[in-house]
C-alpha cells in the first residue's frame, strides 16, 4: 500500500514538472512545450508568428 502511495505521488510530481515546464513566449506566440527532463517535444506557432521582428544578425 506504501509503494502504491509512492507511485502516486511520484506520478503527481511528474505532473506538475510537465505542467510547470509548457512555456509560452512572444506574446503568445510561440509556445513550447518540454518534458519532464527539460527536452523540446512540441514547438507550436500562432498564425501571426510574421508580425514578430526578426532578430538582428550578428557580425564578426
Amino acid at each position: 500500500m506504501m509503494m502504491e502511495a509512492l507511485s502516486e505521488q511520484m506520478w503527481g510530481l511528474s505532473k506538475i514538472q510537465q505542467d510547470r515546464a509548457r512555456l509560452t513566449a512572444c506574446q503568445k506566440r510561440i509556445g513550447v512545450t518540454v518534458n519532464a527532463d527539460g527536452i523540446l517535444i512540441e514547438t507550436r506557432f500562432a498564425d501571426d508568428i510574421g508580425d514578430l521582428p526578426t532578430p538582428i544578425s550578428l557580425r564578426r
